[in-house]
């Protein structure tokens, strides 16, 4: 620990060396519960009812979003519908395994909320789609089956280093590398044409554009101009179809191909809509290098912003 980091002067003033750290996380799981709770109700102790109500309204995250609940629940359920009947609506759990974002996802777990019980608040409903993917197909059986699993959850990710919380719609495919790509372009089909729907649904005036980046070295370029391109070209005219080869965010995050849907305003700017791709998250899961995983989410209160619709 260096000598002058945030983390050494912590330990100065308790009284402890620079192993501190070390030694809590090596801990049992319940004993160390048991010190952030005798902690935390210590801290909870000195505190007055003003002391909770200035924390309230000084601190974003704990306040309500200020979405219209109507226009979400509304938007919600019409998303919900226009899925395909092969997808299962799951309602989430509000915390996660430690790690669910971290481990799986490469982010810093100081970007996401985590407890006392080695769980995490959910910052990303798409990892824990993905370990309920997992979960059911863990048995062998399951996998060799040819049909896909597919997962879908509306829930409210609290992001505290944005400072921020807000609904996602999110979508999970998980299936197994059938060969010719066949799996990946049915699914990045099913996942692109119901974002697509969605969008157009609630809101037709909008000038929409769909890019798809390929980040298997252009190997997969063709099988995806002819099985994906194309037919969403064909299926939405008036909406610009492409591939987006320079993009670089989430190069690191996704495998294979993901994409992107914009708006795009009369000036040329572009509103992020909704965003989605291969990871290799239920292949490392269940040590199957066979197993491929599709998300995707779609942010409803960007979307009714854009319509008006606070």
């Amino acid at each position: 620990m260096p000598a002058g980091s945030h983390l050494a002067r912590i330990a100065r003033t308790v009284g402890a060396d620079g192993e501190l750290f070390a030694r809590l996380a090596a801990l049992q799981a319940a004993d160390l519960r048991a010190a952030f709770l005798d902690v935390a109700a210590r801290r909870a102790a000195r505190l007055r009812p003003a002391d909770v109500l200035k924390r309230y309204e000084t601190v974003g995250t704990v306040q309500p979003s200020s979405a219209d609940p109507a226009a979400q629940r509304r938007f919600e359920c019409s998303a919900m519908e226009l899925l395909p009947d092969s997808f299962v609506e799951l309602l989430l759990a509000p915390h996660a395994p430690l790690g669910a974002s971290s481990v799986l996802g490469g982010l810093s777990q100081d970007r996401i909320l985590t407890t006392i019980a080695d769980t995490e608040v959910v910052s990303d409903s798409t990892n824990v789609l993905a370990l309920e993917c997992a979960r059911r197909r863990r048995d062998p059986r399951a996998r060799r089956e040819s049909e896909p699993t597919r997962l879908a959850a509306v829930h409210q990710l609290l992001r505290p280093h944005a400072g921020a919380h807000f609904r996602l719609v999110a979508l999970c495919t998980a299936g197994r590398d059938r060969g010719s790509f066949a799996m990946q372009t049915q699914a990045l089909r099913e996942h692109l044409e119901w974002h697509v729907a969605v969008i157009t649904r609630h809101a037709p005036g909008l000038a929409l554009d769909v890019r798809v980046t390929n980040l298997s070295n252009g190997s997969r370029r063709p099988v995806l101009d002819e099985q994906l391109l194309r037919p969403l070209r064909a299926a939405w005219p008036a909406i610009d179809v492409d591939f987006d080869d320079e993009r670089q965010a989430g190069r690191t995050y996704y495998t294979d191909v993901c994409f992107a849907v914009h708006a795009v305003e009369p000036d040329g700017s572009r509103s992020f809509l909704s965003d989605g791709g291969f990871t290799d998250w239920t292949a490392r899961l269940l040590a199957d290098g066979k197993e491929r995983v599709l998300i995707s989410g779609l942010g409803g209160e960007r979307l009714l912003g854009l319509t008006g619709v606070e």
